[in-house]
């Protein structure tokens, strides 16, 4: 997940306060990347991503064809 801050915001300097509390974060400039299962610490709803329908190609090894379809979940 990424937050772009707006310097002039006490809302955004309060997200950026919480963004520091957490233990996995990365700041480029006036911008955070947060991993998602950080979103419930920081008050924010994550929508569910929709379930994609997976039809492997064929020749793939079967390691492969799972690996894919877990990674689409």
């Amino acid at each position: 997940m990424r937050f772009d801050f707006d310097t002039s915001s006490v809302d955004d300097y309060e997200t950026f306060l919480k963004i520091r509390r957490l233990p996995l974060y990365r700041f480029r400039g006036s911008a955070a990347d947060v991993p998602d299962e950080y979103a419930a610490d920081l008050g924010i709803k994550v929508r569910k991503a929709r379930s994609v329908k997976y039809e492997p190609i064929d020749g793939l090894f079967d390691y492969q064809r799972d690996i894919a379809r877990k990674e689409l979940r």
